[in-house]
């Protein structure tokens, strides 16, 4: 992500300079002068949006790959796909019912997640764009106003969510205390069975 960010800024400056020279224009852009917004906004926020998608389905994945190993663990009879719901909802009930887990529902970062949640569902079925009318985008524009969020609201025509550059460190850093909060869970739980 920041290799992706330094990489922005440098292509930017580049052709911030080519705008002044014709000739460096022509052969790093060749001889294009309507880049700089495709550059500075455009490009990054498909990548920043690409990249958290990215983070959000290996989150998923983990929380299933983790359930499932709780179930070998703890010899579960009853598999996560038996459970009703799905995705994180899903593992969520599967660690706190059926392996009886104090699972951190209560936590800051469980809800900073299920907001990550709705705005994962926003840019996939979306494209990123809100709607008022609909309560999931709603929160999404509510979670965009919280200070430090790492969002913003672009209007126009139609308000589209955009992710700023300190979106997915700040992403990486709630799931990180959300898993530490998880072990210290399963710690307890383990403490708890060996008594």
């Amino acid at each position: 992500m920041e290799f992706s960010e330094k990489n922005w800024e440098e292509k930017l400056a580049s052709y911030n300079l080519s705008l002044t020279d014709d000739d460096l224009n022509l052969e790093s852009f060749g001889g294009e002068r309507g880049h700089w917004s495709d550059l500075a906004n455009e490009f990054p926020q498909y990548q920043r949006k690409a990249c958290f998608l990215m983070i959000f389905s290996m989150l998923e994945d983990d929380f299933n790959q983790f359930c499932e190993a709780i179930r070998i663990e703890l010899d579960l009879k009853i598999n996560l796909s038996d459970i009703a719901g799905r995705g994180i909802e899903r593992a969520k009930t599967y660690l706190s019912k059926v392996a009886e887990i104090e699972f951190p529902k209560q936590s800051a970062e469980w809800e900073t997640i299920q907001r990550f949640r709705d705005l994962r569902n926003v840019l996939i079925h979306e494209a990123g764009y809100l709607d008022d009318e609909k309560a999931q985008h709603r929160q999404v524009k509510e979670f965009s106003e919280l200070e430090g969020s790492g969002l913003s609201v672009e209007r126009h025509a139609r308000d589209r969510i955009n992710l700023m550059p300190e979106f997915l460190p700040g992403v990486l850093a709630t799931l990180q205390k959300f898993y530490e909060l998880l072990i210290e869970a399963i710690k307890t739980l383990k403490s708890e069975s060996a008594r």
